[in-house]
């Protein structure tokens, strides 16, 4: 049966006809935590199918004279592009390297406006397979698929990778964007997944709830 995403385009129709900027804010972190819970990404690669099951993820959303986040790529293949990856590049359009990669999801569905959320850390095929970090996971991703980074991302690119899963139980938490430096950059737009304390006792937990603050009325 084909998926019609009708939960992700309500809100996204919501959001376009918002103009406050406060009402904007609580509209992404609404379609984050939707993605969160509901959804994972699913790439055929050269060894069989990947799953990215994110668990955390920035939201950037660009639209004139409306909500103009000044730190938004605004690349061509982040416009008009929904349920499809983007792979971070220059403002040449030159594959971004080393500790700069990243990928997107896409979620504009027309060149009027940019909808994106950077997918910073998330399962890979399995929840033993936990990814932080958007270039370790980029790398990680690539791997996975069999993919050659600088002459297979356009295949990746060019997918439907959007499926609707539902997921356990979790707390959500949201901050502000990590090393953003924008007019936008104090608005809580990141959103983090966690489920039965799985970061306890790990190194990177210092790092990755440095900031976060209980998503008190989306706690499932």
């Amino acid at each position: 049966m084909q998926q019609t995403f009708s939960d992700l385009k309500t809100k996204i129709d919501n959001l376009l006809k918002e103009t406050s900027h406060k009402k904007i804010v609580l509209i992404l972190q609404d379609i984050m935590y939707t993605l969160l819970s509901d959804y994972v990404f699913k790439i055929q690669g050269n060894k069989g199918f990947v799953t990215i099951d994110p668990i955390e993820i920035e939201a950037y959303f660009f639209k004139e004279a409306c909500f103009e986040d000044d730190c938004v790529h605004r690349n061509e293949k982040q416009k008009n592009n929904f349920g499809k990856l983007y792979v971070h590049k220059t403002k040449n359009n030159h594959l971004k390297g080393g500790t700069r990669k990243g990928m997107d999801l896409c979620l504009s569905d027309s060149e009027s406006y940019t909808l994106a959320f950077l997918i910073r850390s998330a399962y890979v095929n399995s929840m033993k397979n936990r990814i932080c970090g958007p270039s370790l996971l980029t790398d990680g991703v690539f791997e996975e698929l069999g993919f050659d980074y600088k002459t297979d991302y356009g295949n990746l690119e060019s997918k439907n990778v959007l499926f609707k899963e539902k997921k356990p139980e979790a707390e959500f938490y949201i901050s502000t964007r990590i090393n953003v430096n924008s007019k936008m950059q104090s608005c809580f737009l990141r959103m983090v997944r966690i489920k039965d304390n799985y970061f306890t006792g790990l190194k990177e937990i210092n790092k990755l709830k440095d900031g976060l603050f209980p998503l008190i009325n989306h706690t499932k």
